[in-house]
């Protein structure tokens, strides 16, 4: 095999020097032979190389640092109290613990109502400020993440143009598709004034090949030769799959290296320059006013020469940027403290997830995505198996002892599909309570608060996550939960029951600490007679969430199967002699101080309890019942020969749903029940009565006259009164 030989910091004269130290000549003949020898290679060396020279010398810097120790961006920011703008007011540290994020792809949430982007069918920064009201009231999240929002190479307003922004071609500009840097300025002064936090996407480890840097080091201009990577060959690098991730570039006749495909080059982060620039983008951006940032593609910044990911090297920037730019943030000089968020798609390797949070020594993220998390809730409800329970050992400090996971059911990448795209009814409900009732911060991605599905026609292509948000229904999901309609008059799984359960959840979660940053133990069952703990029956989930600094602990029981289940469920949950009910159905469950017992589940029931609170009465009033659904309801009984149905009506009566019926009975005793179908087939079930076989209600009327049947449907509960005047 033919060794090359690489010119390359010494230059040719160094590479010459090396020669003549080999070849010392020892007569006169072999000086002279070897001086002539000397010169013809010498002038050789003078000549210019010929273009496969220097491609040659391409690749020979992939693994040592290069660039200057004393470069400055042009664009060059220190954190500093004189740069700082925008910034949020009395946020602690940690804040990013207690918060809930909802997840905006700026281009489709909402097209602004006045100014020069207004109606050109594209979302833009001031259409997100005119939203703020509805992320923080209607949704519940105080927090905001934004999907890229720097200039791109590739733009397009129509609904079906993939504009994604994590092509970037100027990290210190806005897309102006979006608006500009004083509408951002206005949004994030907006959001901080509502106490709501806001966070950008960030994205070092590549840029597009419309970016004037890659233009400049495909033409070795400006001082950028290496600020790529560059090989005169192609190394067959391939971390996500396929060929090569490296593609030949004409201009510079070498090959370059970009991991998601050949439109994004990666950036040489083992050149000094790059890694200021990039600590210089977020000093940049969070001195204007940013709460903090996501990190994009975090698992491929630095690469070795056998292993493309999760190097240490990597791991290195991050550690550098954490003490370097997120910690330098505080209030002595008056800025608000910031974070840092990573996306590591990692699946079931906990221990490489974790890594990305550094040591208590050497800090990197203070958060990273966990994205088995959708995964798991998945197939507990798809299989009816209880995988909730033993997340348990999940957020265990370990070796991390700050870490935290961010929780997503979806997002815009193809980690799943948005939930009501698979899931329907109680079962969408129940999947949207597992993901809020965790101990992580979660991220609610734009429309799946309504129920809002994949669009049709994309295949599996990732834009059919990134379409506009539906805001016709969205605004009659909100009016329908401000009439108080959400719980029993809209079926479950709607848009107006999912928006409604997401401002109940979130709301447990503002106002208990135990639901985000509580100690989750998972629950045995109890059994009364023996004393002895076992496992739960098939088909339940439970775990406790405590707060032990308020002395509060919750209780979480979910139903993952589609039957309901007539059965107390006793749990071995000593010290506790009462319960009240948060979400679910009340009055169904107690406490001896030896155990808990809950009862009477409906299909794919959510239940949430207090424990140690006010014992339930009959002025329980849930946050949100999930066993509450439906649209009608109708009587029937012995009084017609239980058929025609009679339709009911219903009212609001503080804030709870009570269906009516005017009935003519005669003197004696009736019997009957309520149906929700009108078909004979869901007979709601409650404290008397159950399914189709269960035993019926029954009323002694003393007089014949007309009476009214009431149905408490929040409740389960039955009234049945002789109208004043109407008795004979």
């Amino acid at each position: 095999m033919k060794k090359k030989v690489m010119f390359s910091g010494a230059g040719k004269t160094g590479a010459l020097s090396g020669v003549f130290a080999r070849c010392v000549p020892r007569s006169a003949g072999s000086v002279a032979l070897f001086a002539v020898a000397a010169l013809l290679l010498l002038l050789v060396s003078c000549k210019e190389p010929s273009e496969p020279e220097k491609a040659l010398s391409d690749g020979a810097n992939l693994f040592t640092l290069t660039g200057s120790e004393d470069y400055r961006s042009p664009n060059h920011k220190e954190i500093e109290s004189s740069n700082l703008v925008n910034q949020s007011n009395n946020l602690e540290d940690g804040w990013y613990r207690d918060s809930s994020f909802y997840h905006i792809w700026v281009k489709s949430f909402a097209d602004s109502t006045t100014g020069p982007l207004a109606g050109d069918g594209c979302g833009d920064l001031n259409g997100i400020t005119e939203k703020l009201d509805y992320i923080k009231n209607k949704v519940g999240c105080d927090a905001i993440w934004l999907s890229p929002i720097f200039d791109c190479a590739s733009k397009g307003t129509a609904a079906s143009y993939n504009m994604h922004g994590y092509d970037t071609i100027d990290y210190y500009a806005i897309n102006p598709r979006f608006g500009t840097k004083e509408d951002l300025g206005n949004l994030l002064a907006a959001a901080h004034d509502r106490g709501m936090k806001v966070i950008f996407d960030f994205v070092p480890n590549h840029t597009s090949d419309q970016h004037p840097w890659f233009a400049q080091s495909a033409q070795r201009a400006n001082g950028k030769d290496d600020w790529y990577l560059w090989s005169a060959e192609d190394r067959l690098w391939n971390p996500l799959g396929g060929r090569s991730a490296w593609y030949r570039n004409s201009a510079r006749d070498s090959y370059y290296y970009g991991a998601f495909w050949a439109g994004m080059p990666d950036l040489n982060f083992r050149n000094r320059e790059v890694r200021e620039e990039l600590k210089n983008v977020a000093r940049y951006w969070l001195n204007f006013g940013f709460d903090g940032l996501r990190m994009d593609a975090v698992r491929y910044l630095v690469e070795e020469p056998n292993d493309f990911t999760d190097t240490q090297a990597t791991h290195d920037w991050y550690a550098e940027l954490r003490s370097e730019v997120i910690d330098a943030y505080g209030s002595d000089i008056g800025a608000a403290p910031k974070f840092m968020v990573c996306e590591a798609w990692i699946n079931n390797d906990r221990g490489a997830l974790d890594a990305y949070f550094g040591t208590a020594a050497r800090a990197e993220f203070d958060m990273a995505f966990d994205f088995d998390f959708p995964g798991r809730l998945y197939y507990s409800v798809i299989s009816g198996t209880d995988y909730v329970s033993s997340m348990d050992g999940l957020y265990a400090s370990g070796s991390a002892p700050d870490k935290r996971y961010g929780s997503f059911l979806s997002n815009h990448d193809n980690v799943s599909s948005r939930p009501a795209t698979f899931f329907e009814g109680d079962r969408l409900e129940l999947y949207t309570a597992l993901s809020l009732l965790q101990p992580t911060t979660p991220f609610i991605y734009y429309g799946n608060e309504i129920a809002q599905k994949d669009g049709s026609g994309y295949g599996s292509e990732d834009i059919r996550l990134r379409l506009s948000l539906d805001w016709n229904v969205a605004q009659s999901a909100i009016q329908a939960v401000e009439l108080g309609a959400a719980q029993g008059l809209t079926p479950s799984g709607d848009p107006a029951s999912i928006l409604a359960l997401h401002k109940a959840l979130l709301v447990l979660r503002r106002d208990h600490a135990a639901f985000r940053t509580g100690a989750m133990t998972a629950v045995k069952a109890f059994a009364a007679d023996t004393g002895a703990v076992a496992d739960l029956p098939r088909g339940f989930a439970a775990y406790t969430l405590t707060d032990s600094s308020a002395g509060e602990t919750f209780l979480c029981v979910f139903n993952l199967e589609n039957c309901k289940k007539y059965i107390d469920l006793s749990l071995s949950l000593s010290g506790y002699s009462s319960a009240s009910t948060l979400v679910g159905r009340p009055t169904c469950v107690s406490a001896d101080g030896s155990s808990v017992t809950v009862s009477s589940f409906g299909p794919y029931a959510v239940r949430v309890y207090q424990l140690g609170g006010p014992a339930d009465s009959e002025s329980t009033s849930p946050l949100y019942n999930s066993e509450s659904t439906g649209s009608s309801m109708y009587l029937r009984g012995s009084f017609n020969d239980w058929k025609p149905d009679i339709p009911m009506t219903y009212s609001i009566v503080e804030n709870e749903v009570v269906w009516t019926a005017d009935v003519e009975l005669l003197a004696g005793t009736h019997t009957f029940k309520f149906d929700s179908s009108g078909a004979k087939t869901e007979w709601p079930d409650g404290q008397n009565w159950g399914g189709t076989d269960g035993a019926n209600m029954s009323y002694t009327a003393a007089t014949s006259g007309m009476y009214r049947f009431s149905f408490n449907f929040s409740r389960m509960r039955c009234d049945v009164e002789l109208l004043e005047g109407a008795g004979v």
